[in-house]
């Protein structure tokens, strides 16, 4: 990889030129954090609360908007998960 890439632990932003390698270590990330649900489930889960799903939601929208970098933040700042 290129070394202007901007790394926290084992983890890099995305940057153009880097999707393949950051797409499936981001989802690496939200499963290890177990933040996946709100990603492969579009509605709320049986057993949360609207309260408790809104929060996981965030979560995970803050873990992926964490990795990617501010001259494509605004592209992607207005997406949510659900």
């Amino acid at each position: 990889m290129e070394d202007n890439i901007t790394h926290d632990g084992d983890m890099f932003k995305l940057i153009p030129i880097n999707y393949s390698y950051w797409k499936p270590m981001m989802e690496d990330q939200v499963y290890c954090k177990d933040l996946h649900v709100p990603i492969i489930y579009k509605d709320k889960v049986e057993g949360k609360s609207d309260a408790q799903w809104e929060l996981l939601n965030r979560k995970a929208i803050a873990m992926i908007r964490k990795y990617i970098d501010k001259s494509l933040f605004d592209h992607v700042s207005t997406y949510t998960i659900n």
